[in-house]
């Protein structure tokens, strides 16, 4: 639960600003970043390696897909999305993250009747939830 922290204290504003601008500040993302590798080191330098190894992993395909799909999603998402494989851990939570996620977002975009949806707070719910369901 103490991982939870700084996916309140940051990814709130983070989500916010995504539903008010449609953006995320690169300034924002690098501070959740910076303070997620200091809660991580906690689990010792193997995990933390392999995590941010799949947090990379995660970055590049996205950005594949971002480039190939004509941009369906933004580059804040993807680089939120990167960030938030800290601290989920590994490949299979942040796929469970991200189809948590995914729900979340059509579920808003079917209720608000909008094609075009902030994904970052969706990004967020979705890793909150998997960090507080197991």
């Amino acid at each position: 639960m103490f991982e939870l922290t700084p996916l309140l204290l940051l990814g709130i504003p983070i989500a916010i600003s995504d539903i008010k601008n449609h953006r995320i500040p690169n300034r924002q993302l690098m501070a959740l970043w910076v303070v997620e590798e200091i809660f991580q080191r906690d689990r010792g330098w193997h995990a933390l390696f392999s995590t941010n190894i799949t947090a990379l992993l995660i970055f590049i395909t996205c950005l594949i897909l971002y480039l190939a799909t004509g941009s369906a999603i933004g580059m804040g998402d993807i680089k939120l999305f990167a960030v938030l494989v800290l601290p989920l851990g590994n490949l299979s939570r942040s796929i469970t993250a991200l189809t948590c996620a995914t729900i979340v977002a059509l579920i808003y975009a079917v209720v608000a009747r909008k094609r075009v949806i902030p994904f970052g707070p969706a990004l967020l719910i979705g890793t909150i939830s998997v960090i507080l369901l197991g």
